[in-house]
């Protein structure tokens, strides 16, 4: 993997992460991208990332593009979990609720 900037991880196997801001991650695959959105949080340990899954994972630009499947979905969470910290950036968890947990 290679830090491309300071919002940009590009892998050597074709895939790419973003943070184009404070509250998203964009992963990039060929011509296909996902957005997901993000939020900081901060601990004794310092700031780390809640990453919210969509209910439904789909590919942007297009409300008939095939679901994810779960082989997928889960390919995408792992590469988005190897290519953060290259930012610096710590993923607190992937996390289904609108509010992340108890910030203290």
């Amino acid at each position: 993997m290679e830090r491309v900037g300071n919002k940009t991880v590009r892998s050597g196997l074709g895939w790419s992460v973003e943070v184009p801001s404070i509250h998203e991650v964009k992963y990039f695959e060929g011509n296909k991208s996902l957005t997901l959105e993000i939020e900081g949080g901060r601990d004794k340990s310092g700031i780390h990332w809640y990453i919210y899954q969509p209910s439904v994972w789909v590919w942007d630009g297009n409300a008939d593009n095939p679901l994810l499947d779960d082989k997928e979905i889960q390919s995408v969470k792992k590469r988005i979990r190897e290519a953060l910290p290259v930012l610096d950036m710590t993923i607190k968890e992937f996390t289904q609720q609108k509010a992340p947990p108890d910030r203290r």
